[in-house]
Protein backbone atom coordinates (compact mmCIF):
# COMPACT_ATOMS: atom_id res chain seq x y z
CA UNK A 1 0.00 0.00 0.00
CA UNK A 2 2.60 2.27 0.85
CA UNK A 3 5.03 1.88 -1.99
CA UNK A 4 1.74 2.43 -4.30
CA UNK A 5 1.60 5.16 -2.76
CA UNK A 6 5.13 6.48 -3.39
CA UNK A 7 5.45 5.29 -6.97
CA UNK A 8 1.64 7.56 -6.97
CA UNK A 9 3.45 10.71 -6.24
CA UNK A 10 7.09 10.01 -7.25
CA UNK A 11 8.05 11.52 -10.42
CA UNK A 12 11.23 11.74 -12.57
CA UNK A 13 13.21 14.80 -12.06
CA UNK A 14 12.69 16.57 -15.36
CA UNK A 15 8.64 16.03 -15.25
CA UNK A 16 9.15 17.99 -11.51
CA UNK A 17 11.07 20.93 -13.62
CA UNK A 18 8.03 20.99 -16.17
CA UNK A 19 5.20 21.14 -13.52
CA UNK A 20 7.66 23.85 -11.36
CA UNK A 21 7.75 25.82 -15.00
CA UNK A 22 3.95 25.23 -15.72
CA UNK A 23 2.81 26.63 -11.87
CA UNK A 24 4.92 29.43 -12.48
CA UNK A 25 3.41 30.24 -15.66
CA UNK A 26 -0.02 30.01 -14.22
CA UNK A 27 0.40 32.09 -11.47
CA UNK A 28 1.78 35.22 -13.87
CA UNK A 29 -1.51 34.52 -15.81
CA UNK A 30 -3.12 35.08 -12.93
CA UNK A 31 -1.75 37.69 -12.16
CA UNK A 32 -2.07 39.26 -15.49
CA UNK A 33 -5.73 38.83 -15.82
CA UNK A 34 -5.89 40.21 -11.83
CA UNK A 35 -4.25 43.49 -13.35
CA UNK A 36 -6.44 43.34 -16.36
CA UNK A 37 -9.67 43.13 -14.79
CA UNK A 38 -8.67 46.18 -12.02
CA UNK A 39 -7.96 48.66 -14.58
CA UNK A 40 -11.19 47.65 -16.69
CA UNK A 41 -13.10 47.96 -13.16
CA UNK A 42 -11.40 51.41 -12.00
CA UNK A 43 -11.54 52.77 -15.80
CA UNK A 44 -15.36 51.93 -16.06
CA UNK A 45 -15.60 53.49 -12.49
CA UNK A 46 -14.08 56.66 -12.87
CA UNK A 47 -16.16 56.87 -16.24
CA UNK A 48 -19.55 56.41 -14.55
CA UNK A 49 -18.11 59.37 -11.91
CA UNK A 50 -17.73 61.80 -14.56
CA UNK A 51 -20.83 60.93 -16.32
CA UNK A 52 -23.39 60.24 -13.76
CA UNK A 53 -21.89 62.66 -10.65
CA UNK A 54 -19.66 64.72 -11.57
CA UNK A 55 -19.97 66.87 -8.68
CA UNK A 56 -18.26 64.22 -6.37
CA UNK A 57 -16.00 62.93 -9.02
CA UNK A 58 -12.86 64.36 -7.76
CA UNK A 59 -13.60 63.27 -3.88
CA UNK A 60 -14.34 59.90 -5.20
CA UNK A 61 -11.25 59.43 -7.24
CA UNK A 62 -9.04 60.52 -4.19
CA UNK A 63 -11.31 57.88 -2.17
CA UNK A 64 -10.58 55.38 -4.39
CA UNK A 65 -6.77 56.26 -4.35
CA UNK A 66 -7.06 55.93 -0.64
CA UNK A 67 -6.54 59.65 0.28
CA UNK A 68 -8.61 60.72 2.79
CA UNK A 69 -10.14 64.56 2.30
CA UNK A 70 -11.23 64.55 5.99
CA UNK A 71 -10.09 67.64 7.33
CA UNK A 72 -8.90 68.53 11.13
CA UNK A 73 -11.94 70.30 12.74
CA UNK A 74 -11.42 71.51 16.65
CA UNK A 75 -15.32 72.54 17.02
CA UNK A 76 -14.71 76.02 17.75
CA UNK A 77 -17.84 78.60 17.82
CA UNK A 78 -15.09 81.09 16.51
CA UNK A 79 -14.08 81.48 12.31
CA UNK A 80 -11.35 78.96 10.72
CA UNK A 81 -9.58 82.12 9.70
CA UNK A 82 -9.28 82.62 13.91
CA UNK A 83 -8.67 79.41 14.94
CA UNK A 84 -5.52 79.26 12.76
CA UNK A 85 -4.06 82.14 14.20
CA UNK A 86 -4.67 80.99 17.32
CA UNK A 87 -3.28 77.52 16.42
CA UNK A 88 0.24 79.56 15.36
CA UNK A 89 0.34 81.40 17.79
CA UNK A 90 -0.21 78.68 20.31
CA UNK A 91 3.22 77.05 18.02
CA UNK A 92 5.15 79.63 18.19
CA UNK A 93 4.82 80.19 22.01
CA UNK A 94 6.35 77.20 22.65
CA UNK A 95 9.82 78.11 21.63
CA UNK A 96 9.69 81.53 22.75
CA UNK A 97 11.61 80.79 25.74
CA UNK A 98 14.74 79.49 23.85
CA UNK A 99 17.43 82.19 22.91
CA UNK A 100 17.30 82.85 19.28
CA UNK A 101 20.56 82.21 17.09
CA UNK A 102 22.46 85.13 16.45
CA UNK A 103 22.63 86.43 12.94
CA UNK A 104 26.60 87.21 13.08
CA UNK A 105 28.25 83.56 13.82
CA UNK A 106 32.33 83.48 14.71
CA UNK A 107 32.32 79.79 13.06
CA UNK A 108 36.04 80.11 11.05
CA UNK A 109 36.91 81.37 7.72
CA UNK A 110 34.89 79.64 5.36
CA UNK A 111 36.89 77.94 2.69
CA UNK A 112 37.01 79.34 -0.97
CA UNK A 113 36.87 75.69 -2.26
CA UNK A 114 33.09 74.59 -2.21
CA UNK A 115 31.37 71.08 -4.13
CA UNK A 116 29.37 72.06 -6.82
CA UNK A 117 26.07 70.56 -7.86
CA UNK A 118 25.81 69.27 -11.73
CA UNK A 119 22.03 69.86 -13.76
CA UNK A 120 22.28 66.16 -14.66
CA UNK A 121 22.32 66.03 -10.68
CA UNK A 122 19.68 68.13 -10.42
CA UNK A 123 17.29 66.35 -12.73
CA UNK A 124 18.43 62.96 -10.98
CA UNK A 125 16.60 64.46 -7.85
CA UNK A 126 13.86 66.09 -9.66
CA UNK A 127 13.05 62.58 -11.33
CA UNK A 128 12.87 61.31 -7.80
CA UNK A 129 10.31 63.96 -6.78
CA UNK A 130 6.93 62.40 -5.23
CA UNK A 131 4.16 62.79 -7.97
CA UNK A 132 2.25 63.90 -4.55
CA UNK A 133 4.37 66.23 -3.45
CA UNK A 134 3.26 69.99 -3.08
CA UNK A 135 4.49 73.38 -2.35
CA UNK A 136 2.87 76.13 -0.58
CA UNK A 137 1.93 77.45 -4.08
CA UNK A 138 0.53 74.13 -5.08
CA UNK A 139 2.39 73.75 -7.69
CA UNK A 140 2.05 69.72 -8.12
CA UNK A 141 5.62 68.02 -8.33
CA UNK A 142 4.48 66.48 -11.87
CA UNK A 143 4.97 69.33 -13.47
CA UNK A 144 7.84 70.45 -12.50
CA UNK A 145 9.45 66.63 -12.97
CA UNK A 146 8.01 67.48 -16.91
CA UNK A 147 10.13 70.24 -17.04
CA UNK A 148 13.11 69.16 -14.95
CA UNK A 149 15.57 68.99 -18.44
CA UNK A 150 14.88 72.20 -18.55
CA UNK A 151 14.83 73.54 -14.84
CA UNK A 152 17.59 71.53 -13.73
CA UNK A 153 20.56 74.17 -15.83
CA UNK A 154 19.30 77.39 -13.97
CA UNK A 155 18.43 75.60 -10.56
CA UNK A 156 22.24 74.24 -10.83
CA UNK A 157 23.92 78.02 -11.01
CA UNK A 158 21.29 79.14 -8.20
CA UNK A 159 22.27 75.66 -5.71
CA UNK A 160 25.67 77.03 -6.73
CA UNK A 161 25.65 80.33 -5.60
CA UNK A 162 23.95 79.58 -2.76
CA UNK A 163 26.58 77.44 -1.42
CA UNK A 164 28.94 79.56 -2.22
CA UNK A 165 27.47 82.68 -0.45
CA UNK A 166 26.20 80.46 2.34
CA UNK A 167 22.72 82.19 2.51
CA UNK A 168 19.45 80.36 2.24
CA UNK A 169 16.85 82.55 0.17
CA UNK A 170 14.33 83.93 2.07
CA UNK A 171 11.27 82.69 0.50
CA UNK A 172 12.10 79.17 1.06
CA UNK A 173 12.51 79.44 4.94
CA UNK A 174 7.90 80.23 5.17
CA UNK A 175 6.93 77.01 5.86
CA UNK A 176 3.06 76.18 5.84
CA UNK A 177 1.69 73.94 8.52
CA UNK A 178 -1.35 71.28 7.82
CA UNK A 179 -2.17 70.36 11.44
CA UNK A 180 -2.65 66.58 11.92
CA UNK A 181 -4.59 64.80 15.36
CA UNK A 182 -2.28 62.56 17.21
CA UNK A 183 -3.57 59.05 17.58
CA UNK A 184 -4.77 58.81 20.99
CA UNK A 185 -3.80 62.51 21.87
CA UNK A 186 -4.83 65.09 23.95
CA UNK A 187 -8.09 67.45 23.06
CA UNK A 188 -7.76 70.97 21.09
CA UNK A 189 -4.52 72.18 20.40
CA UNK A 190 -2.03 70.37 22.32
CA UNK A 191 -2.75 67.11 20.79
CA UNK A 192 -2.30 68.10 17.18
CA UNK A 193 1.23 67.43 15.17
CA UNK A 194 2.33 70.29 13.06
CA UNK A 195 3.79 68.92 9.46
CA UNK A 196 6.02 71.92 7.48
CA UNK A 197 5.04 72.18 4.18
CA UNK A 198 7.76 74.06 1.86
CA UNK A 199 8.82 75.20 -1.25
CA UNK A 200 9.90 72.16 -3.78
CA UNK A 201 13.20 73.97 -4.48
CA UNK A 202 13.95 74.13 -1.11
CA UNK A 203 13.57 70.26 -0.52
CA UNK A 204 15.87 69.84 -3.73
CA UNK A 205 18.57 72.35 -2.18
CA UNK A 206 17.84 70.37 1.59
CA UNK A 207 18.51 67.07 0.03
CA UNK A 208 21.72 68.05 -1.68
CA UNK A 209 23.23 70.01 2.10
CA UNK A 210 21.79 67.08 3.78
CA UNK A 211 24.38 64.41 2.04
CA UNK A 212 27.32 67.26 2.27
CA UNK A 213 26.65 67.07 5.78
CA UNK A 214 26.43 63.10 6.18
CA UNK A 215 29.16 62.83 4.85
CA UNK A 216 30.78 63.71 8.65
CA UNK A 217 27.75 62.84 10.88
CA UNK A 218 26.70 59.63 9.76
CA UNK A 219 29.90 58.06 10.84
CA UNK A 220 29.68 59.76 14.55
CA UNK A 221 26.40 58.68 14.66
CA UNK A 222 25.18 56.53 17.80
CA UNK A 223 25.16 52.68 16.67
CA UNK A 224 21.94 52.15 18.73
CA UNK A 225 19.69 55.05 16.73
CA UNK A 226 17.01 53.15 14.68
CA UNK A 227 15.46 56.40 14.02
CA UNK A 228 16.22 58.93 10.90
CA UNK A 229 18.28 56.68 9.39
CA UNK A 230 18.03 54.85 5.95
CA UNK A 231 17.81 51.61 6.46
CA UNK A 232 16.61 51.59 10.45
CA UNK A 233 13.46 51.25 11.28
CA UNK A 234 11.09 49.95 14.29
CA UNK A 235 12.02 45.93 13.39
CA UNK A 236 15.58 46.36 13.80
CA UNK A 237 14.90 48.85 16.90
CA UNK A 238 12.48 45.87 18.39
CA UNK A 239 15.12 42.70 16.84
CA UNK A 240 18.03 44.25 18.63
CA UNK A 241 16.01 45.08 21.89
CA UNK A 242 14.78 41.88 22.61
CA UNK A 243 17.52 39.65 21.61
CA UNK A 244 19.72 41.68 24.23
CA UNK A 245 16.99 41.18 26.49
CA UNK A 246 16.62 37.46 25.86
CA UNK A 247 20.38 36.87 26.49
CA UNK A 248 20.33 38.89 29.92
CA UNK A 249 17.81 35.94 31.14
CA UNK A 250 18.80 33.32 29.98
CA UNK A 251 21.60 33.60 33.01
CA UNK A 252 20.79 32.08 36.39
CA UNK A 253 19.20 33.85 38.69
CA UNK A 254 18.94 37.30 36.79
CA UNK A 255 15.90 39.96 36.49
CA UNK A 256 16.02 43.33 34.41
CA UNK A 257 15.06 46.78 34.47
CA UNK A 258 13.23 48.29 31.24
CA UNK A 259 13.21 52.14 31.33
CA UNK A 260 11.50 53.66 28.83
CA UNK A 261 11.89 57.41 28.64
CA UNK A 262 10.17 60.07 26.47
CA UNK A 263 11.43 63.32 25.91
CA UNK A 264 8.47 66.57 25.92
CA UNK A 265 8.33 68.43 22.57
CA UNK A 266 11.98 67.91 21.42
CA UNK A 267 11.46 68.86 17.96
CA UNK A 268 10.07 72.13 18.73
CA UNK A 269 12.58 72.62 21.72
CA UNK A 270 15.88 72.05 19.81
CA UNK A 271 18.31 74.78 20.77
CA UNK A 272 19.71 76.27 17.67
CA UNK A 273 22.56 77.75 19.80
CA UNK A 274 23.31 73.73 21.07
CA UNK A 275 22.82 72.57 17.50
CA UNK A 276 25.35 74.55 15.79
CA UNK A 277 28.15 74.44 18.77
CA UNK A 278 28.11 70.73 18.10
CA UNK A 279 27.88 70.73 14.37
CA UNK A 280 31.88 72.24 15.30
CA UNK A 281 32.60 70.85 18.20
CA UNK A 282 31.77 67.38 17.71
CA UNK A 283 30.99 66.71 14.26
CA UNK A 284 33.91 69.07 12.73
CA UNK A 285 31.53 70.35 9.84
CA UNK A 286 33.36 72.64 6.82
CA UNK A 287 32.54 76.07 8.43
CA UNK A 288 30.79 77.21 5.10
CA UNK A 289 28.60 74.34 5.54
CA UNK A 290 27.71 75.55 9.55
CA UNK A 291 26.91 78.55 7.53
CA UNK A 292 24.51 77.45 5.24
CA UNK A 293 22.56 75.31 8.54
CA UNK A 294 22.64 78.42 10.65
CA UNK A 295 20.63 80.37 7.25
CA UNK A 296 18.65 77.36 7.11
CA UNK A 297 17.63 78.14 10.54
CA UNK A 298 17.33 81.68 10.96
CA UNK A 299 14.77 84.18 10.29
CA UNK A 300 12.40 81.61 9.48
CA UNK A 301 8.39 82.40 9.31
CA UNK A 302 5.94 79.62 9.92
CA UNK A 303 1.88 79.90 8.82
CA UNK A 304 -0.90 77.95 9.43
CA UNK A 305 -3.65 76.36 7.05
CA UNK A 306 -6.75 75.30 8.61
CA UNK A 307 -9.67 74.51 6.50
CA UNK A 308 -8.76 76.39 3.77
CA UNK A 309 -7.82 79.75 5.98
CA UNK A 310 -4.28 80.86 6.73
CA UNK A 311 -3.28 82.92 9.63
CA UNK A 312 -0.57 85.44 9.58
CA UNK A 313 3.22 84.41 9.52
CA UNK A 314 4.78 84.92 12.95
CA UNK A 315 9.07 83.96 13.10
CA UNK A 316 10.18 80.37 14.64
CA UNK A 317 13.64 81.23 16.61
CA UNK A 318 14.11 77.12 17.81
CA UNK A 319 13.00 74.01 16.49
CA UNK A 320 13.49 71.93 13.77
CA UNK A 321 10.45 71.58 11.53
CA UNK A 322 8.71 67.92 10.85
CA UNK A 323 8.46 68.28 6.84
CA UNK A 324 11.59 69.22 5.83
CA UNK A 325 14.77 67.12 4.79
CA UNK A 326 17.02 68.78 7.14
CA UNK A 327 14.82 68.70 10.47
CA UNK A 328 15.24 64.77 10.91
CA UNK A 329 19.11 64.82 10.43
CA UNK A 330 19.69 68.04 12.61
CA UNK A 331 17.88 66.60 14.98
CA UNK A 332 20.02 63.42 14.83
CA UNK A 333 23.23 66.27 15.88
CA UNK A 334 21.43 67.40 18.87
CA UNK A 335 20.59 63.93 20.72
CA UNK A 336 23.23 62.19 19.38
CA UNK A 337 25.58 62.52 22.74
CA UNK A 338 22.26 61.95 25.15
CA UNK A 339 23.00 58.51 26.60
CA UNK A 340 25.45 57.62 24.17
CA UNK A 341 28.20 56.61 27.20
CA UNK A 342 25.35 54.38 28.28
CA UNK A 343 25.85 50.57 27.14
CA UNK A 344 22.72 49.23 27.37
CA UNK A 345 20.62 51.99 25.61
CA UNK A 346 18.75 51.87 22.59
CA UNK A 347 17.42 55.35 20.50
CA UNK A 348 14.44 55.42 18.49
CA UNK A 349 14.08 59.04 16.91
CA UNK A 350 13.52 60.72 20.24
CA UNK A 351 12.65 57.26 22.46
CA UNK A 352 14.51 56.20 24.49
CA UNK A 353 14.50 52.88 26.34
CA UNK A 354 17.48 51.50 28.70
CA UNK A 355 18.32 47.89 30.01
CA UNK A 356 19.69 47.20 33.47
CA UNK A 357 20.34 44.14 34.33
CA UNK A 358 20.72 42.75 37.55
CA UNK A 359 20.96 39.89 39.73
CA UNK A 360 18.97 38.11 42.57
CA UNK A 361 20.67 39.68 45.73
CA UNK A 362 21.03 43.42 43.76
CA UNK A 363 18.76 45.96 44.93
CA UNK A 364 18.44 47.95 41.80
CA UNK A 365 18.64 51.95 41.60
CA UNK A 366 16.80 53.16 38.31
CA UNK A 367 16.43 56.10 39.58
CA UNK A 368 20.25 57.08 39.64
CA UNK A 369 20.16 56.29 35.56
CA UNK A 370 16.96 58.91 35.67
CA UNK A 371 18.47 61.76 37.13
CA UNK A 372 21.36 61.41 34.83
CA UNK A 373 19.48 61.47 31.90
CA UNK A 374 17.73 64.20 33.38
CA UNK A 375 20.76 66.17 34.06
CA UNK A 376 21.84 65.34 30.60
CA UNK A 377 18.71 66.49 28.62
CA UNK A 378 18.50 69.58 31.02
CA UNK A 379 22.21 70.12 29.31
CA UNK A 380 20.12 70.24 25.85
CA UNK A 381 17.29 72.23 27.27
CA UNK A 382 15.11 69.27 26.97
CA UNK A 383 13.21 67.84 29.85
CA UNK A 384 11.53 64.27 30.55
CA UNK A 385 8.07 63.81 30.22
CA UNK A 386 7.74 61.45 33.86
CA UNK A 387 3.62 60.67 32.68
CA UNK A 388 4.68 58.95 29.44
CA UNK A 389 8.06 57.25 31.43
CA UNK A 390 7.77 53.47 32.96
CA UNK A 391 9.56 51.10 34.61
CA UNK A 392 9.10 47.63 33.59
CA UNK A 393 10.41 44.94 35.63
CA UNK A 394 10.83 41.62 34.08
CA UNK A 395 12.05 38.50 36.01
CA UNK A 396 11.68 34.56 36.01
CA UNK A 397 12.44 34.60 40.53
CA UNK A 398 9.73 33.93 42.83
CA UNK A 399 10.83 37.06 45.08
CA UNK A 400 10.04 40.20 43.91
CA UNK A 401 13.17 42.52 43.57
CA UNK A 402 13.02 45.36 45.80
CA UNK A 403 14.59 49.69 44.70
CA UNK A 404 17.03 51.13 46.17
CA UNK A 405 15.27 54.45 45.83
CA UNK A 406 11.50 55.09 46.45
CA UNK A 407 10.00 55.39 42.75
CA UNK A 408 7.97 58.95 41.78
CA UNK A 409 4.61 58.81 41.74
CA UNK A 410 4.66 60.22 38.34
CA UNK A 411 6.54 57.45 36.88
CA UNK A 412 4.61 53.80 35.81
CA UNK A 413 6.51 50.92 37.43
CA UNK A 414 4.90 47.60 36.08
CA UNK A 415 5.87 44.22 36.89
CA UNK A 416 5.89 41.88 34.97
CA UNK A 417 6.27 38.15 36.13
CA UNK A 418 6.43 35.72 33.58
CA UNK A 419 5.54 31.65 35.16
CA UNK A 420 6.11 28.53 33.26
CA UNK A 421 3.12 26.34 33.26
CA UNK A 422 1.45 24.15 31.39
CA UNK A 423 3.39 25.19 28.13
CA UNK A 424 1.86 28.61 28.07
CA UNK A 425 3.20 31.92 29.78
CA UNK A 426 1.00 33.52 32.34
CA UNK A 427 1.10 37.40 32.77
CA UNK A 428 1.33 38.74 35.92
CA UNK A 429 0.83 42.61 35.84
CA UNK A 430 0.76 44.59 38.99
CA UNK A 431 1.49 48.14 39.35
CA UNK A 432 3.22 49.89 42.95
CA UNK A 433 5.17 53.70 43.23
Amino acid sequence: MCGSLHSSFACEPAEAERLIVKVQYTKKSIKREICKLAQLYYKNKIEELFTNKPKNWYSEVKKLCSRSLDQLDFNLPELPDVTASNLNKFLASIVQSLPALPIQLSIGVPSPFFLTVSPSEIERRIDKLRKTSLCPLYILSPLIRAFGDFLSKPLSVLFNEITKSGIIPTIWKQGFITPLKKKNGKPGFEGIQPITLTPIFSKLYEGFLADLLNEKILPLTDLKQFGNLKSTSTSHYLVSLIDHIRIILKKPNSWLNLISIDLQKTFDLVNHNILIEKLVSEFSINPLRVKLVASFLTNRLQVVKYQNHCSNPLPIYNGTSQGTLLGPLLFLVIINSLVKEVPDCWKFVDDLTIVESCFRNLISNPMNILNEIGSEALDLDMTVNPSKSMIMLICFLKSSPCFLNPIPPEIYVSLVKLLWSHNFFKFKVGYTC
